[in-house]
């Protein structure tokens, strides 16, 4: 169990909404960690955890580049690591870029990571077609702003508030260089990042309370904290209207009392491991990693890596548009079997009556059958 304590203790904690307590631990890590491996990985989960359950993608990026930079100064760590497999400290390597890429705010930062992956990995189809799609963007003259403008709507249809959140954070933190208007400001980003922010929160209570566990309300406020600093700043642009961000910032504030009304609410206490005992644990558990030679290439005990999610999405989607493609194929060859048919009985037997039957017979089960193909596509497309 040693080698995934690190993994391990972080994934128990976001599994049971204890946000806040997994930030700190992954910081601790980072601070105390035997070997600059150890704090990379650490790293790694810092930036998902941002990224995926507070909404702040400005930390997230800040930890990506925190890791990059301790593995680019030495690729050693990388391909030599005494502490850590090679194909795990790639999958690390690999992690950061891709993860930055995804909170990229411009089309250079974009390429740039998708091609600094290189260093560890040979560069997948889904980038290839990434690539060639912003290449298509820089050609046609149209914004970054808009990828990410999509990219949150398709966010918000999912249902995924913390990727959303995230997102809009840059719009608004980076507004200038994204060249935010007044309406993209004002109709679309404010009201969107305090209304995902809500949400976010909404479903860490919920989470929390479907299994009857008493919220601990510091794991939950540092992020609508974080999120009132972020709409408070947005009022030094120019193109924010300060009715909007005090509306904005009266949604926060109901927020904030949503989650103190209901971290008041009788429940049980959180599972296992309780924050006592990890302090009373984390000394003996980092100072034993630099016996054991840590591996996560099994993916026991470690978080699905950003790469992985996206990875198996893209898989997931293949796999979607084959069933459909063989649900029509089949339909297609009995097409053609009751045509064929159809034309056999009507001329071979030249009955008016069996022709009309047979036709209308053929036909039936030419609808029926392409019916069962459309609805097994739109099965697989929810």
């Amino acid at each position: 169990m040693e080698k995934d304590f690190i993994n391990g203790t972080f994934l128990t904690l976001v599994e049971q909404h204890r946000i806040k307590e997994a930030a700190d631990f992954c910081k601790r890590v980072c601070e105390e960690a035997p070997s600059p491996e150890f704090k990379c990985i650490a790293l790694r989960n810092l930036s998902e955890l941002h990224f995926f359950h507070t909404g702040d993608a400005v930390a997230a990026r800040q930890a990506n580049l925190d890791g990059l930079a301790i593995l680019d100064a030495n690729m050693d760590l990388v391909f030599h690591s005494t502490h850590v497999s090679e194909k795990t400290m790639k999958r690390i390597y690999s992690d950061l870029c891709e993860q930055f890429r995804a909170m990229a705010i411009s089309f250079d930062e974009y390429e740039e990571y998708a091609h600094k992956a290189r260093a560890v990995r040979q560069m997948n189809d889904t980038e290839r077609r990434g690539l060639k799609a912003v290449a298509d963007m820089r050609a046609r003259d149209i914004p970054w702003k808009e990828d990410m403008f999509l990219r949150i709507g398709d966010y918000f249809q999912h249902q995924a508030f913390g990727q959303a959140a995230s997102i809009l954070s840059l719009i608004l933190v980076y507004n200038r260089q994204l060249r935010i208007n007044a309406d993209d400001m004002n109709t679309h980003s404010l009201p969107g990042y305090a209304g995902a922010v809500f949400n976010l929160v909404a479903g860490h209570m919920n989470a929390s309370r479907s299994k009857r566990w008493i919220i601990d309300e510091n794991n939950l406020s540092f992020i609508i904290a974080r999120a009132q600093e972020v709409v408070a700043e947005c009022g030094e642009s120019r193109t924010a209207d300060p009715a909007v961000i005090e509306s904005q910032q009266r949604v926060l504030a109901d927020c904030a009392g949503e989650l103190a009304d209901r971290a008041n609410a009788p429940g049980t206490p959180m599972a296992n491991p309780t924050p006592g005992e990890i302090d009373a644990d984390f000394p003996r558990r980092m100072s034993e990693l630099t016996n054991i030679k840590l591996s996560m290439d099994d993916g026991t005990g470690s978080p699905q890596s950003g790469s992985q999610k996206r990875q198996n999405a893209s898989q997931n989607g293949t796999q979607q548009q084959k069933q459909p493609l063989g649900c029509l194929i089949i339909a297609l060859i009995i097409n053609l079997a009751g045509v064929g048919f159809l034309w056999y009985w009507a001329y071979g037997v030249g009955d008016t009556i069996w022709y009309k039957t047979a036709l209308a017979v053929a036909s039936s089960l030419i609808l029926f059958f392409w019916l069962i193909a459309i609805v097994g596509m739109r099965k697989q497309q929810k």
